[in-house]
């Protein structure tokens, strides 16, 4: 669990280091439904709930409530009363990945529309943006690979050093030369005699 939360956290930080939002998204994909709110928007320069607020040159705005964990588009900031709707946590709209609700005035209900998408396109003309999901998967993917890696090094090195050991073991040293023999003794004990030069006491005469 404490790994899983972890890598949560660590996607988190990877993707907002990665992934700095567009100022301006559009959003596109739905033909029948809020179809007056396929449209781009910019974003305003203000936040709501720790997200940037984006507004349409038609006066919807497209926000995120924490408390719903959803981004809205809307006539009022901070609204539920709404048009559509997506269940998406991204920091930025052109983040977001799941399915968009869009209201049906003739139903009088939310009706899901898999096709509406959110695009972002920088002003370098590139578009940015990867789900929390995708961050995650990247993180998670990053740290199997590596603790992949390191059990094939440990492998490759108990492999060396076992094939090492069998060497060893099929190729032993040489004994070492013991040197020469002592020689056996006998047991025969030399004594060596202390000869004594002779004196003459000075009160021998001749």
């Amino acid at each position: 669990m404490a790994r899983f939360l972890f890598l949560i956290v660590l996607a988190t930080l990877f993707k907002s280091s990665l992934q700095q939002g567009c100022q301006t998204v559009r959003i596109s994909g739905s033909t029948t439904y809020q179809t007056s709110r396929m449209t781009t928007y910019t974003m305003t320069g203000g936040t709501h709930d720790g997200r940037p607020v984006y507004q349409s040159s038609g006066g919807d705005y497209l926000y995120y409530l924490t408390s719903e964990e959803r981004w809205f588009v809307g006539t009022t900031l901070g609204s539920t009363t709404v048009g559509m709707y997506v269940a998406d946590t991204s920091m930025y709209a052109d983040g977001t990945s799941g399915i968009w609700y869009l209201y049906d005035s003739i139903s009088d209900d939310f009706q899901p529309v898999s096709a509406v998408s959110v695009t972002g396109t920088c002003s370098t003309g590139v578009s940015i943006g990867l789900s929390t999901g995708a961050i995650v998967g990247i993180v998670v993917g990053v740290f199997f690979g590596v603790v992949i890696l390191i059990v094939v090094l440990c492998c490759c090195c108990v492999c060396a050093a076992s094939k090492k050991i069998g060497s060893a073991a099929a190729n032993p040293p040489p004994p070492a030369y013991p040197g020469p023999p002592e020689p056996e003794r006998d047991g025969t004990v030399v004594i060596i005699g202390l000869i004594v030069p002779a004196t003459r006491n000075a009160d021998d005469t001749d």
